[in-house]
């Protein structure tokens, strides 16, 4: 395998951000292409994989991407399903890229067997998240709390209206 660096940061479908590595898993298809590119095969697997990562990845949303979240565990196996899919796709973008090569007669003498990619947040989002987690938080406490006074200023109207009709007719006597 070859370990890539895809870039900084990927954009994805619903214009989240993640940083992503991959590990390309390849096999000699055709020896006298591979024979006649192996110069050039990092410089091309370096522009392949990222393009494909982008595709791929622009195509989901950052849910369907960071798979690994602590609130979906019991949906683990769904997120091993989404996590194989995700691979899947990944690897027949980067074929796809290959045979398009190959296609130009500069195939690279390769086949895709494998793609393993590894997703986070980037360091520099990760404050921004924890900040829109923390507000979201507070509003949802602060809701609690207003829903509460509502209930009780509810509760205690018919008491009010009450007291102040009683009040009224002891002043009208």
């Amino acid at each position: 395998g070859k370990t890539l660096p895809v870039g900084s940061i990927v954009r994805t479908g619903d214009n989240g951000v993640v940083q992503v590595s991959a590990t390309l898993f390849y096999r000699v298809a055709d020896p006298d292409a591979y024979a006649l590119q192996l110069e050039h095969l990092d410089a091309a697997l370096e522009r392949i994989v990222p393009a494909a990562v982008g595709e791929t990845l622009a195509q989901r949303d950052l849910d369907a991407i960071l798979v690994a979240r602590p609130e979906m565990v019991a949906a683990d196996q769904q997120m091993a399903a989404r996590r194989e899919a995700l691979r899947g796709d990944l690897a027949r973008a980067v074929q796809r890229h290959l045979d398009a090569l190959a296609a130009a007669h500069a195939g690279l003498g390769i086949e895709v067997t494998r793609v393993d990619m590894q997703a986070s947040f980037p360091a520099s989002a990760i404050d921004a998240f924890n900040a829109v987690l923390s507000s979201m938080q507070n509003a949802e406490r602060d809701i609690a709390q207003a829903r509460t006074i509502a209930e009780k200023t509810r509760q205690g109207a018919p008491q009010n209206a009450d007291r102040i009709v009683q009040d009224a007719q002891a002043n009208a006597a």
